[in-house]
C-alpha cells in the first residue's frame, strides 16, 4: 500500500506564544501517529489575508486538510482543533473526511 503525505494549513489570526505551543503539540501529535508523512503550514491571515480569501477560509483558527482528497476544514478553537487532526487521517473512508 502506497503511503501518502498528509498536507494541512492553519489559519490564525496572530502568532502568539499560546498560539505557537499549540501549534508545537499539534506537530507532536501528528509525528506520533503519522511519523514523517504529514506537513503543516501555518498561515497568519492578519500578515497574509491574500492566502486566507485564495482558500476559502473567512474563520480562524481553520484547519485545512488539502491532500489526500477530499479537502477538510475543520473550525474552533486551538484546542480542538488539536484533537480534530488526529481523526483527520489519510485514509479517505475515514467518517470525518466526508465533512467539506
Amino acid at each position: 500500500m502506497e503511503t501518502k503525505q498528509l498536507e494541512l494549513t492553519l489559519y490564525l489570526a496572530h502568532q502568539t506564544a499560546e498560539t505557537d505551543r499549540l501549534v508545537d503539540e499539534l506537530k507532536l501529535n501528528l509525528e506520533a501517529k503519522l511519523p514523517g508523512q504529514w506537513r503543516l503550514e501555518v498561515v497568519d491571515v492578519v500578515a497574509m489575508p491574500e492566502l486566507a480569501l485564495a482558500h476559502d477560509v473567512f474563520a480562524t483558527p481553520t484547519l485545512v486538510r488539502t491532500a489526500p482528497e477530499p479537502v477538510v476544514k475543520v473550525l474552533g478553537s486551538l484546542a480542538k482543533i488539536k484533537e480534530a487532526s488526529i481523526t483527520i487521517t489519510i485514509d479517505p473512508q475515514h467518517p470525518l473526511t466526508s465533512i467539506g
